[in-house]
C-alpha cells in the first residue's frame, strides 16, 4: 500500500480527523488510499511548536505521547493543490492554517480518514511515498475502530 510518513503530532492530527491538509514541497499525481506512517522521532522544535498548538487548541488532547515509528491508519489521498496558484486561495480556519505551511512552492495534500488502526503497527519509515506491507507474521493485519468515522 502507498504510504506516507508524517512527523509527530501531526500524523496523529491526520489520522484523529484533526487536520485534513498535510502540506508538501511536492506533489504527487496518486490518488486514493494512502497509509499514514508516523515518524520515529519528534525534534525539539516539533515538541514547542506542538506544546503552543495544544495551548492554543486544547479540544486536540495531549499530542506530545504520540506513537512513533509505526503506521496509525489509512487516508484517501483526494486532492492535491498548489499553494502558489490562484486557487489555493481557498478559506482555511485558523487551525488548519497553524497545522501546516501554505506558502508559495508547497502543495496541500487533501485527505480523509477512512481508518484508524486500534493499534499502531510498528514499521520502518520512508522519504516520499514509499510502499508498505505489514508481517502478518510478527503483527496480526491491524484491526479497525469500527464506526469511528462515519
Amino acid at each position: 500500500m502507498k504510504t506516507l510518513s508524517i512527523q509527530q503530532p501531526y500524523a496523529s492530527l491526520v489520522i484523529n480527523g484533526d487536520k485534513e491538509y498535510e502540506t508538501r514541497s511536492w506533489s504527487t499525481n496518486y490518488r486514493g488510499p494512502l497509509a499514514i506512517h508516523a515518524g520515529k522521532k519528534m525534534t525539539r522544535e516539533m515538541k514547542q511548536a506542538c506544546a503552543e498548538f495544544m495551548d492554543e487548541y486544547p479540544e486536540v488532547g495531549n499530542l506530545m505521547d504520540g506513537p512513533l515509528g509505526c503506521v496509525l491508519g489509512i487516508v484517501e489521498l483526494i486532492n492535491v493543490i498548489d499553494c502558489s496558484s490562484e486557487a489555493a486561495y481557498w478559506s482555511l480556519s485558523a487551525k488548519e492554517t497553524a497545522m501546516g505551511f501554505f506558502g508559495p512552492g508547497r502543495y496541500a495534500w487533501k485527505m480523509l480518514v477512512v481508518e484508524k488502526f486500534d493499534a499502531p503497527v510498528p514499521a520502518i519509515g520512508s522519504l516520499g511515498l514509499f510502499e508498505w506491507a505489514w508481517d502478518a507474521t510478527a503483527y496480526p493485519a491491524p484491526r479497525v475502530t469500527a464506526g469511528a468515522f462515519d
